[in-house]
């Protein structure tokens, strides 16, 4: 593990905060760095705004005429037609789940493809840059199960994620997993011990060092409660197992 010169920079001039975790004498036993970014549903394109209106009109028009009978879809028309109203941007999903499609919905369903540049829906995120161990310690954690990792994540990394998200909208907390091994031993880790997932329909930008590696992400709205099952069971009695 070594924290060159770069690091130090980023971390003055404020474009990535590190976090440094030491033991009683002082010396680095891990650490981990935090920046904004954000997640999308990719599927926008420069006639966006134009299919837009027609699919509110569609939906408006649709959401009219089946009022006062029993249609499976109203429901979802209302939901997507609240979040125009009130500018929240709609993803992909929202669409997939009108069974019986308008016009308007159609049209812009036919504009979904890879690359574009405008997005339909933005959610807002922390990105969990570095999280690094020092190989020259013994990382053991004296009558627990438990790995240093994941405490250090549920300990350390989660709290400065909640405190962030008291000052601003936060939705998703997101890495780029750089595991090269054939069974993703890494990727299982975050997984099953923090929590993280392979996000569905949603993407980021990745910066170029990070092209081989594995999106993950996970919804902060669950952040605390699973922080606390996972210290609640931190040893459990193994005369229960």
């Amino acid at each position: 593990m070594l924290l060159k010169t770069r690091h130090l920079q980023e971390d003055e001039d404020n474009s990535i905060a590190y976090y440094l975790v030491k033991d009683g004498d002082g010396d680095i036993l891990f650490y981990f760095s935090l920046k904004c970014g954000s997640l999308y549903d990719n599927y926008f394109n420069t006639e966006v705004f134009k299919l837009l209106k027609n699919l509110y009109s569609d939906l408006l028009e649709r959401e009219r005429a089946i009022l006062q009978k029993d249609d499976e879809d109203i429901d979802v028309i209302n939901e997507i037609l609240e979040k125009l109203r009130s500018r929240k941007g709609i993803a992909k999903v929202d669409l997939e789940r009108i069974k019986r499609k308008t016009k308007g919905t159609e049209d812009f369903e036919n504009i979904l493809s890879e690359g574009m540049d405008k997005v339909g829906a933005t959610f807002a995120g922390i990105e969990l840059v570095h999280f690094c161990s020092n190989t020259d310690k013994v990382w053991k954690c004296p009558g627990s199960h438990q790995k240093i990792g994941a405490i250090v994540f549920w300990y350390f990394i989660v709290p400065k994620v909640l405190a962030v998200m008291k000052l601003v909208g936060c939705e998703y907390l997101f890495l780029f997993a750089a595991d090269f091994t054939e069974d993703e031993e890494l990727v299982n880790y975050y997984k099953t011990a923090m929590s993280f997932s392979e996000p569905e329909g949603k993407k980021t930008l990745m910066p170029l060092y990070d092209l081989s590696c594995k999106l993950l992400y996970q919804e902060t709205s669950e952040l605390e409660r699973k922080q606390a099952y996972f210290f609640d069971n931190f040893n459990p009695d193994e005369d229960a197992i």
